[in-house]
């Protein structure tokens, strides 16, 4: 069985710790194909579901990239954890892709009369803070979770019959009825069940060993026999 680019990428030997120390080498192919799948899309995604546009997400994420490329030498694992640290560059580069909209946006116009300097910094600081969400953390997180399950249901599309993946999926992840499902795969109620919760059994073992590739960079060691 052949993994997709991302899976090799995401579950190389660069492992999530050796990962920040490996970025500072900007032809370290490798670790930053692991950064770009791991990070850069989940940044993409979080810019898209909070406002940006797509060349506006898109452009976070590429300043995010340029960002992490100066500045992860500074970098301190003693002080908090690389995705601790990654998300305050994000979020500054989140006001900054908003302040060049606000600014784009305005119409040009004759010299404003002068104004304090406390005066121009409520101005520009009030509608960039206010479009900032409020926990990117959790945003980040739920980009990651959904990014496993997808990884998942790869797996798992591979190891069960197909139509047994149809009705999981549709029983699962698109949260049809057991009836709805039964009479749109020609099953009884009751086969639906008992397939949902085989595949469901699957795809939870699936779920932890894809977790914990993504973590530790390895597969989980198998208990001694």
């Amino acid at each position: 069985m052949t993994p997709d680019s991302d899976r090799e990428h995401v579950f190389s030997d660069t492992r999530p710790r050796d990962l920040p120390a490996r970025l500072r080498n900007p032809d370290d192919t490798e670790a930053w194909g692991v950064f770009e799948t791991r990070y850069a899309k989940r940044v993409y995604n979080v810019g898209r579901r909070n406002g940006l546009s797509h060349h506006e997400a898109d452009e976070l994420a590429q300043r995010v990239r340029l960002a992490v490329a100066k500045a992860v030498g500074t970098y301190d694992p003693v002080r908090c954890r690389f995705r601790t640290w990654l998300w305050g560059v994000v979020l500054r580069r989140f006001h900054e892709v908003l302040r060049l909209r606000r600014v784009r946006d305005i119409p040009p116009v004759e010299p404003p009369e002068a104004v304090s300097e406390s005066e121009q910094s409520e101005e520009m600081n009030e509608p960039t803070e206010a479009c900032v969400p409020p926990d990117l953390d959790a945003l980040f997180r739920e980009e990651e979770r959904v990014y496993l399950v997808e990884e998942t249901l790869k797996e798992l599309k591979r190891a069960v019959r197909p139509i047994d993946y149809e009705i999981f999926y549709a029983k699962r992840m698109l949260d049809k009825s057991a009836k709805g499902v039964a009479e749109a795969f020609g099953k009884s109620v009751s086969n639906v069940d008992v397939i949902t919760s085989r595949v469901q059994k699957v795809f939870e073992g699936m779920y932890r060993t894809v977790v914990f590739e993504y973590e530790h960079g390895r597969p989980p060691s198998r208990p001694s026999e």
